[in-house]
């Protein structure tokens, strides 16, 4: 393998201590940025040019035949149920019941990844995960985490006109 032996030489010139991650102002380019710059239509319902909205409409619409007419209406409903499983949620966790709250945040962790709302997918997917195993220590708090995620998503429903 005489071509990687000459690659290994080639990079043997260049000190142990070079700095490779540069500031490139000087040539026009900036500080070095492994970020997405966040499209103006995502921040057009009043979230901080940084922030992304609670759910992302663009990757969810396929699952909805790319149909924004019955993508609102499912929304709709959506922003409906979100409510009743956190009061099942509660219900479940005051009785002790973690096959029941296994049961809710699995059917809330499924509406919310259809509607691409990661942060709310995953939050239910670990209370899924530690009620599954009997486990309700981080029950109230995840819940409470659930409950704050789903304020969000809702705020942004209504901002964006499809709750009501």
């Amino acid at each position: 393998m005489k071509e990687d032996k000459e690659r290994e030489e080639d990079f043997s010139v260049i000190p142990d201590d070079f700095p490779f991650e540069q500031d490139l102002s000087a040539l026009g380019g900036g500080d070095i940025v492994d970020e997405k710059p966040v499209p103006d239509s995502l921040t057009s319902a009043g979230f901080p040019s940084k922030e992304l909205p609670p759910l992302d409409i663009e990757s969810a619409l396929p699952r909805f035949g790319d149909d924004r007419d019955f993508f609102n209406e499912m929304c709709n409903d959506f922003f409906h149920s979100i409510p009743k499983s956190i009061v099942e949620m509660k219900t479940a966790l005051s009785k002790v019941d973690s096959v029941s709250l296994n049961r809710a945040a699995h059917n809330l962790k499924g509406m919310a990844a259809t509607f691409s709302a990661a942060k709310l997918t995953d939050l239910n997917e670990e209370l899924e995960a530690r009620s599954g195993q009997g486990d309700l220590s981080q029950a109230n708090e995840l819940i409470t985490e659930i409950e704050k995620e789903a304020e969000l998503i809702s705020k942004h429903l209504i901002t964006i006109g499809i709750g009501s």
